[in-house]
């Protein structure tokens, strides 16, 4: 029975932690394609933009900002969600009175909270672990011609851990 139970939490974190980290994860998919640089992509395009050869252009550090602003926000959306149904699923009435219990979600939530903690714990590293190999790629795109942005504009790891505490 414990490891189904190490296996289910496992399936709860990697599930939530997706979730949490689905823009990153789209952006890092894009790093994997056939890339080359701009210079390159206008030479032999297509009239509709498309290359003959399937190779796309690197993305920009700018893109890779948009992602982190569609990261956070999906962080203040998928975070209370997850804390949510984490403490339904979890929770379990403390008395004979199940049927009134289970009208107050909230009693619901507050009830699972030490276990909701714990994985929302492992949830949390899961997705700075994300952001952290987000943030390392980026580094490795190049910067536009004429921009002013630098890597500072990027959120810290510890950042991260703290907008997901204090969402939860």
């Amino acid at each position: 029975m414990d490891g189904d139970l190490k296996l289910a939490c496992e399936a709860v974190i990697q599930l939530y932690a997706r979730a949490a980290t689905q823009p990153i994860q789209a952006f890092m998919t894009t790093l994997d394609a056939p890339h080359l640089d701009s210079a390159t992509y206008k030479d032999n395009s297509t009239s509709g933009g498309e290359r003959k050869d399937g190779k796309v252009p690197l993305p920009s550090r700018s893109a890779a900002l948009s992602v982190e602003r569609d990261f956070r926000a999906a962080l203040e959306k998928e975070v209370p969600e997850m804390k949510r149904r984490l403490g339904l699923f979890l929770s379990s009435p403390p008395d004979s009175a199940a049927a009134s219990a289970l009208q107050d979600q909230q009693s619901m939530v507050e009830a699972g909270s030490g276990t909701v903690a714990v994985l929302l714990g492992h949830i949390q590293e899961r997705t700075v672990d994300a952001y952290v190999a987000f943030r390392k790629a980026v580094e490795f795109l190049p910067a536009e011609e004429n921009s002013t942005q630098q890597d500072q504009n990027f959120m810290a790891p510890d950042a991260i851990r703290a907008m997901f505490r204090d969402l939860h």
